[in-house]
This record gives C-alpha cells, structure tokens and sequence, in this order.
C-alpha cells in the first residue's frame, strides 16, 4: 500500500501559498518579502511567520492565513508537479493509495481533487485530524510513505512505513536528510513499487523468521550485513530488493 503526501508531493502550492502570505501582509499593511525568499525559507523549513513585524501581528497573520489558504479561489493556483499524474496513472491500479493529508477543509479538498481530474486515483482520503482512526488499520500493512517534509517522515515512521522524501517540494534535499529517510528522490517516476507481497527489513535483529519465500526489501546503505545474515541464518528469501530495485 502507498500512502501519498499531497501538497508538496503531487500539487505544488507554491503560488498560493505565497499569494496568501503577501494578501495576508496586505491586510496588516506589512510588507512581504519577495516570492524567491519567501519559497527559500519554506524549502529550508523556516517558517514566514518569524518574518512578520511586529511580532504582536503574527497571531492575526496565523489566523488570517488559516481562513484563507485553503479557498478554492487560492486553490485553483495550484499545479500537478511534472510526472505526478503518471505515476498516479501506472501505480493505482497495480496499488491501494491512500492520500493523506494536512487539509482542514474537506469539501474543497474533495473540490480539487475534481478539478485536477485525480480524485479516481486514491482509494482513500485520509485528512490528518483524522489520521489517528486509521493508525491501527495501517500499522498492519505493508506501508510506503511518500512526502515532501519532515512531518510526513515522522508520520511514515510512526506507521512503521518504508519513508520516502521528495525533494522537489517544500523541503530540500539537504533538510530531508536530517531527518534521514529510508529513501530521497528528486522524481515521482523515480520510485519503484513490487506488484507481489513485500517483507520491509529494516534491522538485524527483527522479522528474520518472516523472510522465507518471500520479497524482501533492504536499504544496504545502512545495513550492509543483512544478505550475509540471510545465509548465516539459512533463511532463504524469494528475492532481495536492494534500494528499491
């Protein structure tokens, strides 16, 4: 099962977000920064809000940004990043996606969806206030969490899923990698997913009872003595992915 990230992931927001920001400014006659600083803090994970001036506005500016951000006139600026679509079109029917999601608003979520014609690609729409109902459901599956930020690595993790990073979004590769990822890719088309059953192995000290005759998958660029530990073991597994491939 693949559980994609959206904004950042398959949308770029960038033109709303900063269009937002700089309405945002508008309203509380703050000038803005520029739209290049603006995306570069973001991408390094700063956050606009350490930017506004003086600093008894930013809750007004927190809480104007909240009511706006996710209107569907702001939401018709953004676009499907290049292959996106593709790899939705390849993988859904070989995959269950499920689409989740830091969205509040459902109804405009579902609105865009339509309106990017890619709502028939995910299985489920899961919105992060909601997430915890689905915890359990998904800890049981064999997960793979695809994202653009660090929060979509921590919740990839806590749902003990294979994390990969785009690094294309709102986060750089250099930040990702602080948050070290199983895997970081600068294309969705990068990312290759079995059609059959796959056993994630991520240490050496658990699952190798599980591994007999079936697909397993190991990062060798952190556990680089795990096939040896196969053969040590006697464990024999069917095939062995090694980053992904």
């Amino acid at each position: 099962m693949i559980i994609c990230d959206f904004d950042g992931t398959i949308i770029d927001p960038s033109e709303r977000l900063y269009k937002v920001y700089s309405n945002c400014c508008s309203l509380l006659k703050i000038k803005p920064l520029s739209q290049k600083r603006f995306i570069n803090l973001k991408r390094s994970g700063k956050s606009e809000v350490e930017f506004i001036s003086p600093v008894k506005a930013r809750e007004k500016y927190r809480k104007i940004f909240k009511e706006k951000i996710e209107e569907k006139k702001y939401l018709r600026l953004d676009r499907i990043y290049q292959y996106a679509k593709d790899f939705l079109e390849d993988n859904y029917k070989k995959n269950e996606i499920f689409l989740m999601t830091n969205r509040q608003n459902r109804k405009n979520l579902f609105w865009q969806l339509d309106y990017l014609e890619i709502r028939k690609f995910f299985q489920k729409i899961i919105l992060a206030k909601e997430a915890n109902k689905s915890l359990q459901f998904l800890k049981s599956r064999h997960l793979y969490f695809i994202g653009d930020t660090e929060l979509d690595i921590k919740l990839g993790r806590k749902l003990s899923a294979f994390t990969i990073a785009v690094d294309y979004g709102l986060r750089t590769r250099r930040y990702l990698k602080n948050f070290k990822p199983d895997k970081i890719v600068s294309f969705l088309k990068d990312i290759k997913f079995p059609t059959e059953d796959v056993f994630i192995l991520k240490t050496l000290n658990k699952g190798l009872q599980q591994v007999r005759d079936r697909t397993v998958f190991i990062d060798l660029s952190k556990e680089p003595s795990l096939y040896d530990l196969f053969r040590e073991k006697r464990k024999q597994p069917k095939m062995v992915l090694i980053n992904g491939k």
